[in-house]
């Protein structure tokens, strides 16, 4: 393998996995293929319309305009993807004379400007029939068409970019589902954290952020979890290792400044790879966190809801049947209705199921 072809390879799996700029990337890959202009692109040829995901292109006035036109029928696609399979190599000049193109707003108005001439593309994916994913491949205006030596090596590395991109849009749907989740618990009322066995903190809400901010005597020294009075921070250490043997544990943290009435309110339950979801709780508040994300993944009613969320924060079926002013029967009801319909057998099991599905996915992976 020639050295320009290891490292474009290189290039791209490492920006598939995630540890370099899909920019740097694809500029590895224009290198290689003497081509100006390298972008990953969806099109979708009912909607006519197309999205840029990642490109080479250095900041420039017409890189707006582009993605302003692609937004619109683009002809060099519409042309050439209806013949076309996944992998299958093409020059746009096939499809559509450079002549014809010459006279279109996308070459007058954004190739021109980017100084851009020539296409070849790959498809990568075809969704629904009519949404194509692709690579495309561009050259400088002043350069002539791809040669059939070009595509020959563009072919070669064609798995590759077929993996290149399966990472991206493995990593793109995490991210997204990462946001959501993150958002879901940045909207939550309780401060939410992850820490292990030392104390080390792993995860945070933005309520357990502010926790930390307001100098509570809660607070986060160089990563690690630190309490104020120092025979409370004994306490809570003594509380972690309980609950690392596999018990679930409540702990009043009636010292922390700014709390109220009655104190704050520390639930501890042991999660997979030995780590330890933390809720702080003000039991003088009444938070609706994540009520919504409960009743959409684990098929809860309303009711139901509302009393796994205030198990979450520490309360007890009774307190939660007193808070609500029903019977103590009613309550134990909307609980075994809930573990049936999920499959849990136990209230800790529930617990570190709602956790760890509802927390940032990876979140307590170790490898």
């Amino acid at each position: 393998m020639d050295n320009g072809r290891s490292q474009t390879i290189r290039a791209l799996y490492g920006a598939a996995s995630g540890t370099q700029p899909w920019a740097q990337a694809l500029d590895q890959l224009a290198d290689y293929t003497d081509s100006r202009c390298i972008t990953l692109d969806t099109y979708d040829l009912d909607a006519h319309c197309g999205e840029v995901l990642a490109s080479n292109m250095a900041p420039h006035p017409a890189i707006e305009e582009y993605n302003r036109v692609y937004g619109q029928r683009n002809l060099l696609i519409e042309s050439a993807y209806s013949n076309l399979r996944i992998g299958q190599l093409f020059r746009a000049s096939q499809f559509v004379s450079m002549r014809e193109f010459k006279r279109s707003e996308l070459f007058n108005g954004v190739y021109r400007a980017l100084d851009i001439g020539f296409v070849a593309g790959v498809p990568l994916e075809f969704e629904a029939c009519s949404r194509v994913t692709q690579f495309s491949l561009i050259k400088p205006s002043d350069a002539d068409d791809f040669s059939d030596a070009e595509l020959h090596r563009l072919g070669e590395l064609t798995p590759h970019l077929e993996q290149a991109w399966a990472g991206y849009r493995h990593l793109s749907r995490l991210q997204a589902r990462l946001d959501t989740l993150t958002s879901l618990w940045d909207a939550c009322e309780h401060a939410v954290m992850v820490i292990d066995d030392r104390l080390k903190v792993h995860f945070a809400n933005r309520a357990g952020e502010h926790l930390f901010a307001r100098a509570t005597g809660m607070n986060c020294h160089h990563g690690t979890l630190k309490l104020d009075p120092p025979g409370q921070h004994e306490q809570f250490r003594q509380q972690v290792r309980t609950v690392m043997r596999g018990s679930s544990s409540m702990m009043p943290l009636g010292g922390l400044h700014g709390a109220g009435p009655k104190g704050l309110l520390a639930t501890l339950f042991r999660l997979p790879d030995s780590r330890i979801a933390l809720i702080i709780t003000d039991p003088a508040r009444s938070p609706t966190g994540f009520h919504d994300g409960l009743r959409q993944r684990f098929n809860m009613t309303s009711s139901e809801a509302d009393l796994v969320n205030a198990v979450i924060a520490g309360d007890s079926l009774r307190q939660f049947a007193e808070s609500r002013e029903v019977c103590y029967e009613t309550a134990r009801t909307h609980l075994k209705n809930v573990m049936r319909k999920n499959g849990w057998r136990r209230q800790t099991e529930m617990l570190a199921d709602v956790l760890a599905t509802l927390l940032p996915p990876g979140m307590f992976r170790t490898d």
